[in-house]
């Protein structure tokens, strides 16, 4: 959510934890609402997973 204080805009959570801010603008905030967001579905969208996750090596060594 966000909500503006008398220093700017801010993005919090449900919660109330900060999330983001102070923004001088409500689109800015708005912006970084939409990244949290982004990077918390992002895991549960089949994304990209880790080396390790995936038991592969990021160094090609021979096998």
């Amino acid at each position: 959510m966000i909500v503006h204080r008398a220093d700017g805009w801010h993005v919090l959570s449900e919660k109330g934890k900060n999330l983001g801010g102070p923004y001088k603008t409500q689109a800015e905030a708005k912006k970084r609402l939409a990244q949290v967001e982004f990077f918390k579905h992002r895991k549960a969208a089949g994304g990209a997973k880790s080396a390790r996750k995936t038991g592969r090596t990021t160094r090609g060594r021979g096998k």
